[in-house]
This record gives structure tokens, C-alpha cells and sequence, in this order.
């Protein structure tokens, strides 16, 4: 979080992050760990603004 919010850094992605896992789990049917990644990886250089997204996802 310090990296993405204090030091605005665009490709951080929080992939142990239990809003980010439980987004991803909702919109992806379950994937497994490396399949969460492999997805994220997709999202490069903006992974950081991928994560504010999966968050509002998780937050409704």
C-alpha cells in the first residue's frame, strides 16, 4: 500500500491482498495463485490502477 498510495508507483500489484484475492476470485471463477498472477501480468505497466479497480469491485 505505501508503495502504490505514498510513493505512487504505477505496476505494484498486492497479490496477497484479500480484497485483490476475493475481486479476482469473483470476476476470474477461482483462479489458483499462479493464475492470478499470470492474469496480473497482463496489466503491466498499470498493475497499481488494475488493483484500485479490483478493490472497488470488492468494496460493492
Amino acid at each position: 500500500m505505501m508503495l502504490i498510495f505514498g510513493l505512487g508507483r504505477e505496476d505494484v500489484f498486492p497479490i496477497e491482498d484479500l480484497g485483490i484475492r476475493n475481486a479476482m476470485d469473483s470476476l476470474y471463477d477461482e483462479p489458483s495463485r499462479a493464475e492470478k498472477h499470470e492474469i496480473a501480468t497482463q496489466w503491466r505497466p498499470k498493475r497499481s490502477i488494475a488493483a484500485l479497480y479490483l478493490w472497488k469491485h470488492y468494496e460493492q
